[in-house]
This record gives structure tokens, C-alpha cells and sequence, in this order.
């Protein structure tokens, strides 16, 4: 459940706990439990509210669950999967409790009926450019095969796969990045139905990073964001060569515990995450000397920290944009060169 969706005590309770540690035996074993997974750079050592170790109850996992069950892109996601998605595990460990007279854990949602409202045409949205992709770079191999069986092209068809590969591409980018940024908690989004790859949700979302997205990794450019009710994954896309690398190694790494804003899309694919458009932060400037950051003076006193605001950007949306014109406006000079020759 907290792999799969991220779920977690509310702050308010990991500190309780922390409060009842010395005294509660079961307490102080889950804290130190929480502790060795920070070593895998889940989340902070030094802190122990932000260890992420709680269990919702069974009734808001079932919530969150739902997507699971009734949108059909979850079916679609599962197909490129290993493992079946979380709701369809923990819904065959149910059958085999009740098989074994054993009470169930998390009681799934009894609305189980797929809601295909829509889906056609994001679907559309979602394979043309990738149907005129494919065409186009094996059409020589494809077409060849058709000739031997007397199926012919019609003139200048690779023009127009060229054509259509950057128009369905610009309209897929304007399909999938949509909307005004609004203030929402990780609860509101893991309990959004109709979100998908193709239908997000733009937001702005407060909180605290508590680890990279490949845990333990400083190259790693997502990052995972813990707000007052869960845990959600950051996913931060660059259509720029080493972009994500040199991202991770300028300013990925200063935001681990720190809280930063993010506005950004949410999406729900094999698991949730927001891809993030632009994040915001304000860290401790890196001292001109050699060595750690010091908090002391020349003379040993306290000397002030410093501190800068980062603002960092992703252009994915708007590269693959200038890609897409590049790749129309090429198709329309190909085709105007062929009438003309």
C-alpha cells in the first residue's frame, strides 16, 4: 500500500508517536525501522515525523483505490506491466483470506464498473502520432512488402505521414499539458478518478522533499514530495540531452529536505506522480570556501546563514512543440517540393 500509493500517517501522529517512543515498545520499533530505511534516502534520519512508516485507514486506501478499479487506462497500463496493479493484488489476497475464513484487511470498493466515458478519444489523442511515427521510419520495409502484393501508396505518402506525425504530435502536447495550476493536497489527487496520462490535473502542491526518486541515488533528478497527507513522486522530464542529469547535479540534490512549491501536472500511470513544470525553493547558499557549509565565524560566533531562492524550470512541453513544427513545416516543404519538381 505505501509503495503503491504513497500513503502515510498524518504529521500530527509520526510526531505522537516520536512523543510515545521511550514509552511505547511498538513505537520506538517502528521509529528505528524508519530509520534504517532513511539510509536508503527515503527519508530524513534526522527527523522522525517525516518517516513515512503509517498505515492509513482501510477506508481512505479504499478511496484511493478506486482508480485502480474503474479507470480503463489502468487496464491499458497493466498490459506493459510485470506485476498486476496494487487494487488487483491486494484484491486476490482478499479472495484468498475469505477462502481461508481469515478477515480481510482493506475491504476493496464495491463500485467496480469501468467508466469508458471519454477514454476513445484520449486514446486517439494518445496513438495517433505514435501510429505516424511508426510509418514513417518503416514504411521503407512496410511498403516494399505491400508493393509485392499489388497495394500501392498514393503520391507523396511519406510527406504526409511527415505531416501528420507533427500535427497529431502538437495535438497530443496540447491534450496532455492543459489546465490552470491549482493549490491541492496529495490526499485530493490519489482520490481523483478520471486522471490519466492523457487527462492531468494541473497543480501547485506545498511540501517537503524526503528523498530522490531512485532512493539513495544524487543523480537522480525526481525527487519525492511529502505534504500533511501523503507521499507523491516528482517527475521531472527534459527533452534536452544530459538535461535531467545536469538538473540533478545542480539542484536536485540542495532540495532534499527542504520545502518547496511545485506546480506541475498530475498523472496516474503504473503509480501516481506530478510532473513537474516548475519547482521553487529557498536554500542555504553554498560557502565560497573550501569544505561544509559553517555556521560559525572566523572568531567562532555564530555567523548567519545566507540563503537564495532556486527556481527551476522544465521546457519539455515547449521543446517537443518546436519539434512537432519542425517536423510539419518539413512535410509541407516536402510536399511543395514534389508538385514543383
Amino acid at each position: 500500500m505505501k509503495i503503491g500509493y504513497g500513503m502515510v500517517r498524518e504529521t500530527s501522529e509520526a510526531r505522537r508517536l516520536t512523543k510515545e517512543s521511550k514509552k511505547n515498545t511498538a513505537a520506538t520499533k517502528t521509529l528505528q525501522t524508519g530509520r534504517a530505511l532513511a539510509l536508503m534516502g527515503i527519508a530524513s534520519a534526522s527527523h522522525s515525523d517525516a518517516l513515512a512508516l503509517g498505515t492509513n485507514s482501510p477506508e481512505d486506501a479504499a478511496r484511493v483505490m478506486r482508480w485502480d478499479l474503474v479507470n480503463p487506462w489502468a487496464r491499458f497500463y497493466e498490459l506493459s506491466s510485470t506485476h498486476p496493479l496494487t487494487a488487483m493484488r491486494l484484491r486476490a489476497l482478499n479472495r484468498e483470506a475469505k477462502a481461508q475464513g481469515q478477515n480481510v484487511l482493506y475491504s476493496l470498493p464495491l463500485e467496480e464498473r469501468v467508466r469508458w466515458e471519454g477514454f476513445p478519444i484520449e486514446f486517439v489523442f494518445w496513438a495517433a502520432p505514435l501510429v505516424c511515427g511508426f510509418l514513417f521510419f518503416s514504411w521503407e520495409w512496410l511498403g516494399r512488402d505491400l508493393r509485392h502484393r499489388g497495394i500501392v501508396a498514393p503520391p507523396h505518402f511519406m510527406a504526409w505521414l511527415l505531416v501528420g506525425l507533427g500535427v497529431t504530435w502538437a495535438a497530443r502536447i496540447a491534450f496532455r499539458y492543459r489546465g490552470n495550476f491549482q493549490r491541492k493536497q496529495v490526499v485530493e489527487l490519489l482520490e481523483d478518478l478520471n486522471v490519466s496520462q492523457m487527462r492531468p490535473r494541473a497543480v501547485e502542491i506545498e511540501g517537503e522533499i524526503v528523498g530522490h526518486g531512485l532512493p539513495g541515488a544524487f543523480w537522480s533528478p525526481d525527487l519525492v514530495l511529502r505534504d500533511e497527507t501523503g507521499l507523491m513522486f516528482l517527475l521531472y522530464r527534459s527533452s534536452i540531452p544530459l538535461g535531467r542529469l545536469l538538473f540533478a547535479l545542480r539542484s536536485a540534490d540542495r532540495m532534499v529536505g527542504e520545502r518547496v512549491t511545485v506546480q506541475g501536472w498530475y498523472r496516474r500511470g503504473l503509480k501516481p506522480y506530478i510532473e513537474m513544470s516548475r519547482v521553487e525553493a529557498t536554500l542555504s547558499k553554498a560557502s565560497s570556501e573550501t569544505g561544509p557549509i559553517s555556521l560559525f565565524g572566523k572568531d567562532g560566533a555564530r555567523g548567519p546563514l545566507e540563503y537564495e531562492k532556486i527556481v527551476e524550470r522544465s521546457y519539455s512541453r515547449w521543446i517537443q512543440l518546436a519539434a512537432s513544427a519542425a517536423c510539419t513545416a518539413v512535410g509541407i516543404f516536402w510536399l511543395i517540393g514534389s508538385s514543383l519538381f
